[in-house]
């Protein structure tokens, strides 16, 4: 008879192939994406001893929040050039007033 592994990895297969036919192979923008998030989130975590002790006001208020801290890698979105959409930025406003309501 047919072990249940062989239906399992079956399973699986039938599950990546159906995944790939819809969503296509991974792309150099997603990656990106990917890398930028990555970032913010390390440069959340490592903020408070890292950057906003350098950037501090003569009155020893820091000067750089979270912010403005998460805002600058999904910002350079807004600039790394799409290989998806030649012209174009991986993150354009249009895409972002599509999917966020304003």
């Amino acid at each position: 008879g047919v072990h249940m592994s062989e239906l399992k990895k079956q399973l699986v297969q039938d599950e990546y192939e159906e995944f790939m036919k819809e969503n296509g192979p991974f792309s150099r923008d997603e990656l990106l994406v990917g890398i930028a998030q990555v970032v913010q989130i390390t440069l959340l975590i490592v903020n408070p001893w890292l950057f906003s002790p350098l950037v501090e006001s003569d009155h020893g208020a820091r000067l750089l929040s979270d912010a403005t801290v998460a805002a600058v890698p999904a910002l350079t979105l807004f600039v790394m050039p799409s290989v998806s959409r030649p012209g174009q930025s991986v993150l354009t406003w249009t895409a972002v007033h599509e999917k966020l309501d304003f």
